[in-house]
């Protein structure tokens, strides 16, 4: 699973979506894009480009769904929500684990120095 988010009408391309695009037309990925409606990140809508084997479209919708779920509250960074979404990408638990912990150190110095 693969999924990759940019501003919309992004001038700068973030990833090759053809090549993508070619798996999903030959039938070994499914494709989804999901564009946020509201929420806009640094004054830009997100546009979400999410892949994942035909058998497995089921963690497409689950991230959609931890996504919501994460837009829907106050702003700021989410650990466990985070995890979820790691752990649906496919990444492994201690990596998942090691990252939290590591965003919440950082965040930890960053509020030490203002």
């Amino acid at each position: 699973m693969s999924m990759f988010v940019e501003p919309v009408n992004s001038v700068i391309q973030i990833f090759d979506e053809e090549a993508f695009d070619s798996l999903v037309n030959e039938g070994k990925l499914v494709k989804h894009v999901e564009i946020e409606l509201d929420k806009p990140v640094k004054g830009h809508r997100q546009r979400r480009v999410i892949y994942a084997l035909p058998d497995e479209i089921w963690r497409v919708k689950a991230i959609i769904f931890v996504q919501k779920a994460y837009d829907s509250l106050a702003p700021g960074w989410h650990p466990d929500l985070d995890a979820v979404i790691g752990l649906l990408l496919g990444y492994d638990l201690r990596d998942v684990t090691d990252y939290v912990k590591w965003v919440a150190e950082r965040n930890s110095q960053n509020e030490h120095r203002t």
